[in-house]
């Protein structure tokens, strides 16, 4: 005769099997997460890289437009003049304030030179939505021919040189409060060139 298998075994059985896919279900959001996080990364490392490839070239083909001799003026400011992102700045950008052909948008943070937002793709459902903030310093301590600490001038019309430092801060998703965005900050050294 064949013996079945008993309550007891069924009710044992069913318990490992939902104990291993409650495990299995709860590596989900974990997954999710780290599969955000990655794209995150990898669209915001391409937008800063673009962004200041832009800025680099539009300073290189008009050094005091963007760049002015004293700090004060230009079209990008140092870190103290910089429009802030607040927490309630989460509306994501509408297709009228695309800047030409490219992933930016111009934002009603601020003067609209120093705030940006970024959308990858540009049209339709974006993956990846970003504000990214440009701001300048000075570059300091450099040695040059033997002197150390030396201060770079911003422009220096005597000689036609100038120098600067272009931050930029990429925070992402634009949907989120400032405070509660991942933030990244990258940087690029310019020299005018003649």
């Amino acid at each position: 005769m064949k013996k079945f298998f008993n309550m007891i075994e069924v009710t044992l059985a069913i318990a490992v099997v939902g104990l291993g896919m409650a495990g299995i279900m709860s590596l989900f959001p974990v997954g999710v997460q780290a599969s955000r996080d990655a794209i995150g990364d990898n669209y915001s490392a391409d937008s800063v890289e673009q962004m200041l490839a832009y800025m680099a070239a539009a300073c290189q083909s008009s050094w005091t437009t963007y760049i002015s001799s004293d700090g004060t003026t230009g079209n990008i400011k140092e870190y103290a003049a910089v429009s802030p992102i607040a927490d309630t700045d989460t509306t994501p950008p509408v297709l009228a304030d695309r800047i030409g052909d490219t992933n930016l948008f111009n934002t009603a943070i601020g003067s609209g030179k120093d705030v940006f937002c970024i959308r990858q793709p540009a049209t339709g459902n974006p993956d990846f939505a970003a504000h990214i903030r440009i701001w300048k310093a000075k570059i300091t301590n450099m040695t040059i021919a033997g002197n150390s600490g030396v201060e770079l001038p911003y422009y220096d019309a005597v000689h036609n040189l100038g120098a600067v430092r272009l931050y930029a801060e990429i925070s992402w998703p634009v949907e989120k409060p400032y405070s509660k965005r991942t933030k990244r900050v990258y940087t690029i050294e310019l020299f005018k060139q003649n």
